[in-house]
């Protein structure tokens, strides 16, 4: 078994979502976690995994798109009802993004606000963590020190670092401050320029690592350029596989039982 630990099926454009639904569930050994990027979509991703056993569910909004939402209490409380359904497994996809600020512009908004604002909805949503118990998901573009400080401050080690892209002393920092948090790998661990992240895979302790595909972005080498979808995960497992010392069953065992701790879903 394996899960894909973080996607978005309603984005691609390629092939309808309900296709792509089809062929996990024929597959019948992969679970996906679905992400919504704002309060549009996260209905959206609850319906459809109530619709499929194989589906969970997050909320939060990304942090490029927190300035569409001025009124951070009342977001928070229409997020807290969300996180009520059974199937919404963690709080996601939120964090800090520095790298996209520029083309941000539009919204009136100078650059040291924009990450005013991101930081703000950061500790709000981890206090939102905190008080339903569930994990963080945490997006991190060109803001290391900025998140390692929030966290510490806040004293929160209830997360996931998506889609790991820095190097194995950012991720051993983070291990020693928060023994049982998770990295999660993506399609980047294809990348021949990624040896930093290749590293950290190879390093890092089995559990605290999880797999992703954040399809339909980032797809794998030789695919670069093309749709990424969630069953695609087996290819970023054989590539963890290649780096680790371990044997594949016991990968995937522990990978496994990673996912659904994590997720707090019993299976």
């Amino acid at each position: 078994m394996l899960f894909d630990t973080h996607c978005h099926t309603y984005l691609s454009k390629e092939k309808s979502e309900l296709d792509i639904l089809d062929k996990i569930k024929e597959n019948k050994n992969l679970y996906i976690t679905n992400i919504w990027v704002d309060l549009e979509t996260s209905q959206h991703c609850i319906d459809i995994s109530s619709k499929y056993d194989f589906a969970y569910a997050t909320v939060w909004v990304h942090p490029c798109d927190i300035h569409k939402y001025p009124d951070i209490d009342n977001f928070i409380k229409k997020l807290e009802i969300l996180t009520k359904n059974k199937k919404v497994v963690a709080i996601w996809e939120c964090g800090l993004d520095y790298y996209r600020i520029p083309p941000r512009l539009e919204c009136n908004m100078e650059i040291e606000s924009i990450k005013s604002l991101q930081k703000e909805f950061f500790i709000a949503q981890i206090n939102l963590a905190k008080k339903l118990n569930l994990p963080l998901v945490i997006h991190n573009r060109e803001a290391w020190d900025d998140i390692f400080e929030i966290l510490q401050k806040t004293d929160f080690k209830n997360f996931i670092m998506h889609c790991y892209s820095e190097d194995l002393e950012y991720a051993q920092k983070l291990l020693d401050f928060a023994p049982n948090c998770m990295i999660s790998f993506s399609w980047i661990l294809t990348f021949n320029s990624a040896k930093n992240v290749q590293e950290t895979a190879s390093k890092i302790p089995l559990k605290n690592i999880l797999i992703e595909t954040d399809s339909p972005y980032l797809a794998p080498t030789p695919f670069r350029g093309q749709e990424n979808y969630p069953y695609q995960v087996e290819k970023v497992f054989e590539k963890l596989c290649s780096l680790r010392s371990e044997n594949k069953e016991e990968i995937q065992k522990v990978v496994w039982e990673n996912s659904l701790r994590v997720f707090g879903i019993n299976h």
